[in-house]
């Protein structure tokens, strides 16, 4: 492995572990635990919020609605995701969405402190 592979992925982990850790924070907030022990990839920690997600639609669909707004969805991108000719279920596309959305979040962040 070269020099800027073995870096790319370091960072690549890196980035990981800061969404994954934000998420959980964020699920915290509302007093939701979720389990993020053996995410190895974005895919790993796209299917734990799905499962997340689909439990809170069955419990309690207002703190799922909290946690979406506290992660910041943009509303138009809620609205795609609800629509009926959405090639991804609901729960899917939320999930995938709250994931970008963090990592966007970690990589303005990082920018912000790089900048500095």
């Amino acid at each position: 492995m070269t020099k800027l592979s073995e870096k790319n992925e370091i960072a690549s982990y890196s980035d990981l572990r800061l969404v994954t850790l934000q998420l959980q924070k964020d699920f915290m907030m509302f007093a939701e635990d979720i389990e993020v022990e053996d995410i190895q990839t974005f895919e790993d920690l796209e299917k734990i919020i799905f499962s997340e997600i689909i439990e809170l639609l069955q419990r309690n669909k207002s703190k799922l609605t909290q946690i979406i707004y506290r992660i910041d969805i943009p509303e138009k991108a809620i609205s795609e995701a609800l629509h009926p000719e959405n090639e991804e279920s609901f729960e899917r596309a939320i999930s995938r969405l709250m994931v970008e959305r963090t990592k966007l979040k970690i990589e303005i962040r990082k920018s912000m402190s790089e900048n500095h």
